[in-house]
């Protein structure tokens, strides 16, 4: 069920307030201007990449791994996952990114279609884009860990020989 608020040249779903308090709230309690900055820069990209995503993956198939929404949620996820480390700021940084990005592709195409801000489609969009977020980012931390592990382990190992050798 949507719960709109109507405008009188759009629509906009009410839980767009909750995504708004969240990015709000996550840059309220980053520490620094410059990591805000970053954090906002970073949101713009996505923001940027999500529409243009929207606009030309129909005219690339062979990048799309199943479905679109996967396919852009993949990448995305793979970006903020690669530059943004703290999951709160990177529920916030792919909140940003995704409503910028629909905001740009409704209001290019608002001759064609109502202004409509909020729909389940961008909901969807929005939980599968933090899932996958979420799930990249445990996956590169696991990988680092078992590299520093592993080289760890390498090191001990080559120390252990050359100490025995002398």
């Amino acid at each position: 069920m949507e719960i709109m608020i109507t405008l009188p040249h759009a629509r906009i779903g009410l839980w767009i307030i909750v995504l708004v308090v969240l990015i709000v709230a996550a840059l309220w309690r980053s520490s620094g201007i410059m990591y805000n900055l970053h954090v906002l820069s970073v949101g713009i990209l996505l923001g940027s990449v999500s529409f243009f995503l929207q606009e030309t993956i129909h005219l690339f198939p062979s990048m799309v791994l199943g479905s679109v929404e996967f396919s852009m949620a993949l990448l995305i996820g793979f970006m903020v996952s690669s530059l943004i480390k703290v999951p709160a700021v990177q529920l916030a940084v792919v909140s940003l990114g995704l409503l910028l990005g629909e905001t740009y592709f409704r209001f290019i195409h608002k001759g064609q279609i109502e202004f409509q801000l909020g729909t389940t489609m961008l909901q969807d969009r929005w939980w599968l884009t933090v899932y996958i977020t979420r799930v990249t980012s445990l996956l590169l931390a696991s990988m680092i860990l078992i590299s520093k592990k592993s080289v760890s382990w390498i090191v001990t190992g080559v120390r252990k020989i050359v100490r025995h050798r002398e």
